[in-house]
């Protein structure tokens, strides 16, 4: 009898701690990460985004909304501009589609103005933010062909500080070839062991606005709190303009 209760304490304590172990893996590693959140996949930043876009640019994109249905658009940053008989705008938005629940996205779009002060949607393209933010990056680039240049009012959204301060942390001694760089957007978060963050950027070499640059920096915030800095992508602006 003493060996059978010895036995069903011995498995009752054994369930214990299997259960503790379960509830304690089922937390998240750190700050900021939500419970259930795939390790390994880029999650599109759900915070509210306050774009702060040029007049004209803000203008033309509420016309070229105007009976746009079936996805909400929302700005993230305005990032390129051409000259043509009129002028296209593009802009990175994140996109929502309305008639079902579904996992927001990254859409870079192209509004064309015309000198009449008309404007529509020209282009929609997906915007796949790991295609920007794995391997070790272009470190020059020659001039973006197609006549598009990314301008000096190029504007973005308001970045949390708890990104801000894993980026200027690890860019702290990141030699840029650029004069000045500037954040603009924080764009997304990646569960690792730890936090990859990726933040669009814009690199200003001179004061011509044809050799200034947006590209997307990814930092890493391991469970510690330190960081690193990880690489930095070039964006070609014609890859959404075929």
């Amino acid at each position: 009898m003493k060996n059978i209760k010895r036995i069903i304490s011995f498995v009752l304590i054994a369930a214990m701690a299997i259960s503790l172990y379960a509830c304690k893996s089922n937390e998240p590693d750190s700050v900021g990460e939500s419970v259930g959140a795939e390790t390994g996949a880029w999650a599109v930043n759900d915070q509210e985004i306050q774009a702060k876009l040029p007049d004209e640019v803000a203008k033309a994109f509420s016309k070229a909304m105007e009976g746009f249905t079936g996805i909400d658009l929302e700005p993230v940053a305005y990032v390129g501009s051409q000259v043509v008989a009129g002028m296209n705008y593009m802009i990175l938005c994140r996109a929502t589609a309305v008639s079902q629940e579904s996992v927001p996205t990254y859409k870079m779009v192209i509004i064309y103005a015309d000198l009449d002060g008309n404007a529509e949607i020209t282009s929609l393209t997906d915007f796949d933010l790991a295609k920007y933010t794995e391997g070790e990056g272009k470190q020059d680039q020659e001039m973006l062909s197609g006549g598009w240049y990314v301008p000096e009012e190029a504007c973005g959204s308001d970045i949390p500080e708890e990104v801000k301060a894993a980026y200027e942390e690890a860019t702290e001694a990141v030699c840029w070839q650029w004069g000045t760089v500037d954040t603009i957007a924080y764009l997304g978060s990646q569960v690792v062991a730890g936090t990859n963050y990726a933040i669009l950027c814009k690199g200003v070499l001179t004061e011509d606005s044809s050799s200034n640059r947006v590209f997307i920096v990814t930092v890493y915030k391991d469970l510690d709190g330190n960081v690193q800095f990880l690489n930095s992508r070039i964006l070609d602006l014609t890859d959404f303009t075929e």
